[in-house]
């Protein structure tokens, strides 16, 4: 995938995400919750344990996601994390139903890159025959909308927070647009 960004164009290479990034997700984790709420830093993000369970990433239990990079720079990440009805996140939904985060750079937001993100991550979630993907939003995100277009739907809303779900319908169209 080639981002533009005036006025040159950058490259960017996607791999899989490892355990050992678990220092790109506390950095995402904390980018993504710094921008509404200025009370968090590194050590809340590193100790507080209901946001730092999403960088614990376990490929055992099936945890998953897509680092986007140039050389070796993360821009881009997703990750999909199982959780249980005992012990959840933001976004449950059930047992079966990862939970994604996602997280940009600011300076290449809006070129692409989110949606190439999300729609590998759906696809991966298709080809593991998963039933769904949820992910967890302020009411007033800007995410909100790109979610929606690529297949998520509100699943439920609470006062400031939405719930929404990719059912394995919108799994199956992102394995599809993936092979077009």
């Amino acid at each position: 995938m080639t981002c533009t960004e005036a006025p040159t164009a950058i490259s960017v290479s996607f791999r899989p995400l490892r355990p050992t990034d678990h220092d790109v997700l506390l950095e995402a984790i904390l980018a993504n919750v710094s921008w509404y709420v200025d009370l968090f830093n590194d050590e809340s993000v590193a100790f507080g344990r209901r946001l730092a369970s999403y960088a614990d990433l376990e490929p055992e239990n099936g945890d998953f996601g897509v680092l986007a990079h140039i050389a070796d720079h993360w821009i881009g990440v997703t990750w999909l994390r199982f959780f249980t009805s005992a012990d959840h996140g933001y976004a449950y939904v059930a047992d079966d139903v990862p939970e994604m985060g996602v997280c940009v750079r600011k300076f290449v937001r809006r070129q692409g890159l989110g949606r190439a993100l999300l729609t590998r991550s759906l696809a991966v979630a298709a080809a593991r025959d998963l039933p769904g993907v949820s992910i967890g939003l302020p009411q007033d995100s800007p995410a909100r909308s790109l979610c929606e277009r690529v297949g998520f739907a509100v699943h439920s809303r609470s006062a400031d927070r939405l719930t929404l779900l990719a059912d394995r319908r919108a799994l199956d169209a992102a394995a599809a647009a993936r092979l077009r």
